[in-house]
């Protein structure tokens, strides 16, 4: 098992792969469109910006079915690896 089988549901192409959805990866940067943005706000509009910010970007895009990233990423999936944010 490699990576990818790891961190993607299915690829779609050599880098980007549908990630599986238990994952919280870590919002480094996102690249959106402007007809994505507002898709976005419209959605924030709707059911609320209640999370931090990557939770909620991360809920948008599974509730979607757009949960697409890198499939060669160095990360942890490891749900016990405690953030510098709440130290």
């Amino acid at each position: 098992m490699n990576d990818k089988d790891i961190i993607c549901e299915s690829q779609y192409n050599e880098y980007i792969g549908l990630w599986k959805k238990h994952l919280i990866p870590c919002s480094l940067a996102y690249i959106v469109s402007f007809d994505g943005a507002c898709n976005l706000v419209k959605y924030f509009e709707q059911y609320g910006f209640i999370d931090a910010t990557d939770m909620n970007f991360n809920k948008y895009l599974i509730d979607k079915n757009i949960f697409y990233g890198s499939s060669s990423v160095l990360s942890t999936t490891d749900m016990t690896f405690e953030s510098d944010i709440f130290s």
